[in-house]
């Protein structure tokens, strides 16, 4: 029980370390991570609204018991799904990013990126709330709604020279030094190769696309 537990806590830690979160997504050279830069500032912004309606119903259920081979009525609370329905699209958004000014100080850069959609000059959620309100049919609902930009990779390890990213930096061989007690040799190669950058991508959301 002791070992699995150790290895689970190993696992928590690299998975909540560089060096776990760089496996993900790996480019090649400025120009490629150039080129994902400038696909996510012109990518569109897709959106995803869902709702669930409902009520709950008292039923009667049958309830056997074994010992004395009876059957008693038994009331309990039944939901009752009336409705579900979802609905995908696309924000038409203006990208107002600052510019990429890329860390290349050392041969690999652990890149952190997400988005800031900002909707005060858009009709999005008055049009998010209004369909809401249109498939809102019984007396309980669950609503859900999220927005994306597709292209987005959140975690990426950029190797600014191809070929730069050493064997023991692969996902396997960093759980084996950390069950071999050679973590923190293998902690002080990560850093002595890597630095670590994080950039926002900004957009002005517009109208809801028909």
């Amino acid at each position: 029980v002791a070992s699995v537990v150790y290895l689970l806590l190993i696992k928590r830690h690299t998975d909540n370390s560089n060096g776990a979160n760089m496996m993900a997504h790996v480019m090649h050279g400025l120009p490629e991570l150039v080129e994902h830069i400038v696909q996510v500032k012109q990518s569109s912004v897709q959106y995803k609204w869902e709702i669930e309606c409902f009520h709950f119903e008292t039923v009667n259920r049958d309830q056997r018991h074994h010992s004395h081979a009876t059957e008693a009525g038994k009331r309990e609370k039944k939901k009752v799904v009336t409705n579900r329905v979802k609905k995908q699209g696309t924000i038409n958004a203006v990208d107002v990013s600052p510019p990429f000014i890329p860390h290349t100080t050392c041969p690999l850069t652990q890149l952190t990126t997400k988005v800031d959609l900002d909707f005060s000059q858009s009709n999005y959620l008055e049009s998010k709330e209004n369909w809401m309100a249109s498939n809102r049919s019984d007396s309980q609902q669950t609503e859900s709604s999220s927005e994306k930009v597709s292209d987005l990779q959140e975690s990426i390890l950029v190797e600014w020279v191809s070929g730069t990213k050493p064997w023991w930096m692969r996902c396997g061989w960093a759980y084996a030094f950390m069950c071999c007690m050679l973590q923190p040799c293998w902690r002080l190669g990560l850093d002595a190769r890597t630095n670590t950058q994080q950039f926002t991508f900004s957009k002005n959301c517009l109208e809801v696309a028909s």
